[in-house]
């Protein structure tokens, strides 16, 4: 009846994008696009509804996803051997300083010798720990191809999945973890994916947290697009480091973020863009940081990212 008022009316119908089920069980997209036929005098006869199987539209956009996915991950790569390079310099070179001040000094002292052997053991465990967790990142975190067809997910089951393993994680540390959920339409995604994104957001804020600090993750519905919202009372962000915190391996304060894979939240950006999504991001320092993750209800381009300031 609605479409049938708007067609009288001259307004525009939108085109409704739906799933249907053939007889052998499987399923495919489908677009409706309905129109009135009207006679020589314009007088409306019926209405004419077009439907057009989008498998090939569908394949054609998960083909295009693919590439950029795998062009990124190259990049990232990339970018991974350049950043653990340079994080390699300094541990390397204090490795070299105190073994040649043990073969020179230390064996005529036996305090000198102990303590550039306590300054090598040290170093090689931080070597040891930085390569573990750039190698971990990089077989954990960078996405792999798309698993499914885009097929409707629950947005709020994934947060929920993600709040609860998060809150387990912490153990001791006294930061609460609260979600507050609005119903909301099941989108279009890669289920693994999403709930990859989402996590490295929540783990960020944890990350950035003080003891007695909270988190509020909340979920929202709009008309094209649902809402995810992860706000802390942490740190912040400094307005001159907002513009880098996507980029691969970037690290605003390193004495801070040792422990960091600096992949997260390109991870996530990389895995919310390709769902046709952007990531917004409001922040000052002292004062904590609150992302905004937008996930379209239907298949479309994305809108323009955001990531300066909004305070």
């Amino acid at each position: 009846k609605a479409t049938m008022r708007s067609l009288l009316d001259n307004e525009p119908v939108v085109t409704r994008e739906r799933m249907l089920r053939r007889k052998d069980g499987s399923s495919v997209p489908i677009e409706i696009n309905p129109s009135l036929v009207r006679d020589a005098v314009q007088q409306p006869l019926y209405i004419q509804t077009v439907f057009r199987d989008l498998t090939e539209r569908r394949r054609a956009e998960r083909q295009s996803i693919e590439l950029e996915m795998e062009r990124e991950r190259i990049n990232l790569l990339q970018e991974f051997v350049t950043g653990i390079a340079h994080d390699l310099r300094t541990p390397l070179a204090n490795v070299k300083n105190s073994e040649y001040l043990l073969r020179r000094v230390g064996q005529h002292s036996p305090e000198k010798f102990d303590q550039y052997l306590n300054v090598i053991r040290d170093e090689i465990n931080k070597l040891t720990r930085l390569v573990d967790n750039q190698v971990a990142a990089v077989r954990e975190t960078i996405p792999s191809r798309p698993s499914d067809e885009g097929l409707p997910v629950d947005v709020n089951e994934i947060v929920r999945m993600v709040v609860a393993t998060s809150r387990n994680r912490m153990g001791e540390r006294e930061v609460r973890l609260n979600l507050e959920e609005e119903t909301m339409p099941p989108i279009p995604g890669d289920v693994d994916r999403l709930r990859m994104a989402i996590r490295q957001v929540v783990i960020n804020a944890i990350h950035f947290t003080k003891e007695e600090g909270k988190i509020a993750v909340t979920t929202r519905a709009g008309e094209h697009y649902v809402q995810v919202s992860i706000e802390d009372d942490g740190v912040g962000i400094s307005e001159k480091d907002l513009p880098f915190i996507f980029d691969s391996l970037y690290r605003a304060d390193r004495s801070r973020h040792e422990s960091s894979s600096g992949l997260g939240l390109t991870i996530a950006h990389q895995i919310v863009t390709a769902h046709g999504g952007t990531i917004e991001v409001e922040s000052e320092p002292g004062n904590g940081s609150r992302f905004i993750i937008h996930l379209p209800v239907r298949n479309q381009v994305a809108p323009e990212d955001k990531t300066r300031p909004a305070r």
